[in-house]
């Protein structure tokens, strides 16, 4: 059966979406042009071709997520021996030591995810230092 022009339309939408998810930009999908001339088997191909490189690009995330989720308790340890006590000063001296700013943390936990290569919602609930806003200069 052949696709309807609907379909169509739905397929090039997924096509440059997924391309989006796995390899972090549109331009990786077939152009527009390209796709208009694909015949359904093609079509059908390229849609398996990126949900599976989508696939592929979450799997690495989460281990990339784990690694670095890892890498940050054993940080915290290291820290927490070292002298620091407890977690909430072992992540102060920490950020401290990376250089980690107030006006970064206004970012709250997704900045910490995001310089230090975790999940998003690593950093939720840990003791992170609270920024005072009446002490920024803006």
């Amino acid at each position: 059966m052949a696709y309807t022009l609907a379909e169509r339309e739905e397929l090039y939408t997924y096509i440059y979406e997924a391309a989006k998810d796995a390899f972090g930009t549109r331009s990786a999908a077939p152009s527009r042009a390209r796709m208009e001339i694909m015949t359904d088997a093609e079509l059908d191909a390229d849609v398996d071709y990126y949900e599976k490189a989508v696939a592929r690009s979450i799997k690495e995330d989460e281990e990339r997520h784990a690694e670095a989720e890892a890498a940050w308790g054993v940080r915290v340890a290291e820290v927490i021996a070292a002298g620091a006590g407890d977690e909430t000063t072992a992540i102060r001296w920490i950020l401290d030591g990376d250089g980690v700013t107030d006006y970064d943390l206004v970012y709250g936990p997704s900045y910490l995810a995001y310089k230090y290569g975790t999940s998003y919602g690593f950093f939720n609930g840990k003791p992170i230092p609270k920024v005072d806003f009446s002490t920024l200069a803006y």
